[in-house]
């Protein structure tokens, strides 16, 4: 029975870890603070201690899923998290011959693109702050290796994620129009099963280094946010400027094209309906 471990497994990871805990796989979270509920072990370990080490060492995992998170926007919190975190995981990893990385990334490596180009998989990075450029150097650690994939997660949301919502309801505090991106976590976390699934059968499938996990249906944020506002009865917002949006449009051909992915939230109106009705029904 094949072992995942997940590091850095909050809320994303545990949707993730069900998933494989359901079929048949060997699945457990590592974690800085304890969880009281789990449907798989979850462990509690400073992954920069010599505590951590030797439970890996113990553990021997086959797969393991970097999902860790800095506890602030601080750049050094970033680096200490995203690339020294994962540049010691990466090493350990290199000691078990037949174990595989997967780093969970972030769009933001795109953040300094503000042109209507599609940014697909092979994109280039264009970080535009230190928070950026740490996760682009974090993503070489894995793509510069002869192993390893990045799956690189667009804005995130799902039935415990409303940001959106109450940002709907509060028009005063809306931002500048852009371009939004997003993949609902349920979608994010079966993909990344699937992935890892398929690379366990052997199957004769050829993945590319890096993943844009996202429902590659980018849109600008004014509509997403009256779509909301529609669903819930709220009063239509007048004078909204929906040309010349600037942001970034990222879009996955893999997932579409050559993995053919059944989405199930392929776009905006269904995931925040999806949301909506499970609020308010």
């Amino acid at each position: 029975m094949p072992k995942i471990m997940i590091i850095g497994c909050g809320r994303l990871g545990q949707i993730i870890g069900n998933f494989f805990q359901t079929n048949k796989f060997s699945v457990f979270g590592i974690r800085r603070s304890k969880v009281d509920s789990s449907k798989f072990p979850m462990y509690s370990y400073d992954i920069f201690s010599n505590e951590f080490d030797v439970f890996f060492h113990e553990q021997k995992p086959d797969y393991i899923i970097y999902s860790a998170t800095p506890s602030s926007q601080d750049p050094k919190d970033y680096e200490l998290i995203y690339f020294n975190g994962l540049k010691k995981v990466k090493h350990l990893s290199s000691q078990l011959p037949k174990s595989k990385l997967f780093f969970i990334s972030s769009t933001r490596v795109f953040n300094g693109h503000h042109n209507d180009t599609f940014l697909d998989d092979d994109a280039k990075t264009k970080p535009s702050d230190p928070q950026g450029e740490v996760l682009t150097n974090a993503e070489r650690l894995i793509t510069d290796a002869e192993d390893g994939m990045v799956f690189r997660l667009s804005g995130i949301y799902g039935l415990d994620r409303q940001m959106m919502i109450g940002l709907a309801k509060d028009p005063q505090s809306w931002p500048e129009n852009r371009y939004t991106n997003r993949i609902f976590d349920t979608d994010a976390a079966h993909i990344i099963y699937q992935v890892i699934c398929a690379l366990y059968e052997n199957k004769t499938i050829s993945y590319p280094r890096i993943i844009n996990v996202t429902d590659s249906q980018p849109i600008d944020l004014y509509t997403v946010l009256s779509f909301i506002r529609s669903k819930l009865k709220l009063q239509p917002i007048e004078g909204l400027v929906h040309d010349h949006v600037q942001g970034k449009k990222i879009i996955s051909s893999y997932l579409m094209k050559k993995m053919n992915y059944k989405f199930k939230y392929p776009n905006y109106q269904s995931g925040y309906l999806k949301i909506i009705s499970t609020l308010y029904d």
